[in-house]
């Protein structure tokens, strides 16, 4: 190992994130348009920027959170070997980092992952993930080849991906353009959205949300005001001039009321920033309804929802791993064990079977037949249930 293990490269120090305030159209027009000529830096910088606004935050992390809640299954043909890699797993891949990663793959459709090598309390190497930041990525979007920017001996450099493997781990949606899979532009267009009704919402509020002051000269039996037009337009400017709170005197020949703005009307700005949110739910979940119950959740629309939502976990469970399995866990049986030539699969489980189903089936054939016609410790691993010795 100590001979064929890669260089360590040090990652390009990361440059200081724009704030979301920056998010304009002419920043995601640039974005969109460098990512399809393999310049990806500014889609990097503007998943970053989207990912930082509250909504898109949290139903990001109802979907990588939900991922990383469910057991997982260890499988391999040589019990030696599946019992290592069970002990290893959990040191090679770090939820904090699969979690980054899994962020990465949502907004962009593509995340790149480094390869630490570390060594383990038992003597093993271990792969171990490390998520690189996808500002430094660049791609040719005709021949599918990734480079990534690195600080090599001091050195800022471009390395290929696909060439260095015991470096470099890839998860992409696509092998040409997986740009357009991510959710980044849709998420930014809704977010403009809500900021612009937010601020011209904002706007008609100071404008006539205290409602209009209306001030009428009185005019005598000549049909002339009793005041001056100085006298009038010194009132005007007073009554302008007036805090919330404050009491006015209005003296004879003038009358004042204050109307309300009827044509301005709050449910609009509502109902535009409440559509941007279900969108947005829609794009990274799948589905609205764990965001979003009111009265049209019936149960019957519950269950699509639901149903939508682990097809969405199912494939995030598969990409994940494949992407382990190929890449990571080759790795290891590589340097740890170099006769074998399977690869362990570690996959999370979504439809794990759930106590009372288990239950209802011990009852069904009788305690004693379960036993002999099910594998009970594969079934407490898919239910994530601890097991001794374990």
């Amino acid at each position: 190992m100590a001979d064929n293990s890669p260089r360590i490269l040090r990652q390009e120090p990361k440059k200081n994130p724009s704030p979301l305030l920056d998010l304009d159209v002419s920043r995601l027009r640039s974005a969109v348009s460098s990512a399809e000529q393999g310049r990806l830096e500014g889609l990097a910088r503007l998943a970053a920027m989207v990912s930082s606004e509250s909504r898109v935050s949290a139903v990001l992390e109802s979907r990588v959170g939900g991922l990383i809640s469910l057991p997982i299954e260890f499988e391999h043909s040589d019990p030696g070997v599946l019992s290592a890699w069970e002990e290893d797993y959990y040191s090679i891949v770090l939820d904090g980092e699969q979690k980054s990663l899994h962020k990465d793959y949502i907004l962009l459709g593509y995340g790149l992952g480094r390869i630490n090598w570390i060594q383990g309390p038992s003597g093993r190497w271990l792969p171990q993930l490390i998520r690189w930041d996808p500002t430094h990525l660049i791609c040719d979007p005709q021949t599918g080849v990734w480079k990534t920017k690195v600080i090599d001996r001091g050195n800022e450099v471009e390395v290929e991906v696909s060439a260095l493997p015991e470096q470099w781990v890839m998860l992409s949606a696509s092998r040409f353009n997986p740009w357009r899979h991510g959710k980044t532009e849709g998420l930014a267009r809704n977010i403009l959205i809500k900021n612009q009704a937010l601020k011209v919402w904002a706007m008609a509020q100071q404008a006539f949300g205290l409602g209009q002051k209306i001030l009428t000269p009185t005019l005598n039996a000549n049909g002339n005001t009793i005041l001056s037009l100085d006298e009038i337009k010194a009132h005007v400017e007073g009554i302008n001039a007036l805090g919330i709170d404050s009491t006015i005197y209005i003296p004879e020949g003038l009358s004042y009321e204050v109307k309300g703005n009827s044509s301005i009307q709050y449910q609009s700005f509502e109902t535009l920033i409440n559509s941007a949110n279900t969108d947005i739910a829609i794009s990274v979940l799948g589905q609205n309804l764990t965001t979003q119950v009111n009265d049209a959740g019936a149960r019957a629309s519950a269950l699509v929802h639901e149903r939508v939502a682990q097809d969405r976990l199912r494939d995030d469970s598969s990409a994940f791993s494949s992407l382990i399995h190929d890449q990571i866990a080759s790795l290891w049986v590589r340097y740890n064990y170099p006769g074998v030539t399977e690869s362990p699969w570690s996959t999370r489980v979504v439809d794990a079977p759930t106590p009372a189903l288990v239950q209802m089936l011990s009852q069904s054939v009788g305690p004693e037949k379960f036993a002999q016609e099910v594998d009970t410790a594969k079934l407490f691993r898919q239910m994530g249930l601890p097991l001794r010795g374990k």
